[in-house]
């Protein structure tokens, strides 16, 4: 595997961590959004 794979991979792993976060984030937004209103 080259360097170029692995970096990709990593990338990869890394934006889909981040795209998790940021569905949970979402998630507790909208629970906290429907309380108030």
């Amino acid at each position: 595997m080259s360097k170029v794979d692995l970096l990709l991979r990593c990338f990869l792993k890394l934006v889909d961590h981040f795209l998790w976060l940021c569905s949970i984030c979402r998630s507790k937004i909208e629970i906290r959004l429907r309380r108030d209103g």
